[in-house]
């Protein structure tokens, strides 16, 4: 289970080390290594394609449209949301 972590712990993909430091080791969402992490997240090339491929479309493009861009993006964390209990 270690090595797993560690390799996740270890990606390049900012929101994967986002959801491993705080969904799995619990790890506060408001300290500043995880702040910082999560601004990571809004500047990474992953958000930066999702919201480009949502520009000019209607709002509700099925599947492609800007408030599915809006929901890809707060699940890769761009946005704090509550934690699920």
């Amino acid at each position: 289970m270690d090595e797993v972590l560690s390799w996740l712990l270890q990606s390049e993909e900012p929101s994967v080390r986002w959801r491993v430091r705080t969904g799995v080791l619990g790890e506060a969402d408001d300290t500043r290594s995880v702040r910082a992490l999560r601004d990571e997240v809004r500047r990474s090339p992953r958000v930066r394609a999702i919201v480009k491929g949502a520009e000019g479309m209607r709002p509700y493009a099925k599947w492609k449209g800007p408030h599915w861009a809006k929901v890809a993006v707060l699940l890769a964390a761009l946005y704090r949301s509550a934690t699920p209990t």
